[in-house]
């Protein structure tokens, strides 16, 4: 496996995990524009799931 695939995947990892996207994007050394464009995978379902969370706290 290739160290940019690892490094995506670790990324999404944390942020699915929710790991909050400053903290994710401090400990890999990405902006968040360039960790949003680039490296967060999650799909569309999985970050309304987890909006939906903290919405529900509310």
């Amino acid at each position: 496996m290739k160290p940019h695939a690892i490094r995506r995947g670790s990324i999404t990892h944390f942020l699915s995990q929710d790991v909050p996207v400053e903290i994710v994007g401090d400990r890999m050394n990405v902006s968040r524009d360039v960790l949003d464009k680039h490296y967060d995978k999650r799909s569309e379902e999985v970050k309304l799931e987890q909006r939906r969370g903290y919405l529900d706290n509310v």
